[in-house]
């Protein structure tokens, strides 16, 4: 699977045009400034989406990236079972769901972009939701560890 053909041509059935609309795009950087600034993040599937097309990409290439050890000679063998904390609507996932993971734990904050990612990752990967930010997380006891 090419995770990237895979993205374009869901997001295509999804949002025909998506690559051409401006407000699409005006949505996505909005969303991305309230994840990043911590501003009100809007619980819509149409800026979800938005936020996929233009972020998903980037997403997809730097997994893909970081697993093929920066073009090093030795690839990273992923693991049956990853977790991607911040997962908005699921690009990470798809591209780790290309290079062999066979579940995806998507640890994620807003409800809409759980619902796109579901739909985006549904034939792709097994996907665990957990409806949570590492900002309301409780602290781990390592002395154990």
């Amino acid at each position: 699977m090419n995770p990237l053909a895979h993205l374009e041509d869901w997001l295509e059935r999804e949002h025909p045009g998506f690559a051409d609309d401006k407000k699409l795009h005006e949505q996505a950087r909005a969303l991305s400034v309230a994840y990043t600034e911590g501003g009100a993040i809007a619980d819509d599937a149409a800026a979800s989406v938005a936020y996929l097309a233009h972020f998903g990409p980037r997403a997809v290439a730097a997994v893909s990236f970081a697993v093929a050890a920066g073009g090093s000679v030795v690839e990273h063998q992923v693991p049956s079972v990853c977790v991607d904390v911040g997962a908005g609507s699921g690009a990470s996932a798809l591209a780790l769901a290309a290079r062999g993971a066979e579940r995806v734990v998507l640890v994620e904050r807003n409800a809409a972009s759980i619902a796109i990612a579901r739909k985006l990752l549904r034939g792709v990967v097994e996907v665990d939701v957990q409806a949570s930010s590492l900002d309301k997380a409780t602290p781990v006891d390592r002395a154990g560890l």
